[in-house]
C-alpha cells in the first residue's frame, strides 16, 4: 500500500505537477510581458512622450522651429522613458527565467532530498 502510494506520487510529481509549473511560469511570463507593455513600447518607441506635440500657429520660421524643437523633446523623452520601462520589464523577465529555473532543480531533487534526509534522521536514532 505504501509503496503504491509512494510511486503514484512520484508519477504526479515527475509528470503531472511539472507540466503544472511551467504553466505557471508561461503565466507569470505573459503577465510580466504584458505589465510592462513590452510589445506595444516598442512598437511605438520613438513616439512622442503622452502624444505631447505642438503645431505651428502662423507661417513663420520661428513658429516652425519651436515646434520642431518641441516634438522633438517629446519624441527623446518618450524614447528614454519608454527604453527604461523596456529594460525593467526585461529583467523582470530574466528574474522570472531564473526563478523557474530554480523552482524546477528544487522540484526535481526534492524526493530524493526527502528520502536522504529521512534515512539520515532514522540513522541518527539508532
Amino acid at each position: 500500500m505504501f509503496v503504491s502510494l509512494c510511486g503514484d506520487y512520484l508519477w504526479w510529481h515527475y509528470t503531472d505537477a511539472l507540466r503544472q509549473l511551467f504553466r505557471i511560469w508561461i503565466n507569470f511570463m505573459w503577465f510580466a510581458t504584458h505589465y510592462f507593455s513590452i510589445p506595444l513600447l516598442i512598437t511605438s518607441l520613438f513616439a512622442p512622450w503622452k502624444r505631447m506635440t505642438e503645431r505651428a500657429g502662423a507661417f513663420t520660421f520661428e513658429a516652425y522651429g519651436e515646434a520642431l524643437i518641441v516634438n522633438m523633446m517629446s519624441r527623446v523623452i518618450g524614447f528614454f522613458l519608454r527604453l527604461i520601462i523596456i529594460s525593467v520589464g526585461l529583467i523582470v523577465l530574466v528574474g522570472l527565467f531564473l526563478g523557474i529555473v530554480l523552482v524546477i532543480g528544487t522540484w526535481l531533487v526534492a524526493p530524493a532530498l526527502v528520502f536522504g534526509l529521512l534515512s539520515y534522521g532514522a540513522t541518527l536514532l539508532f
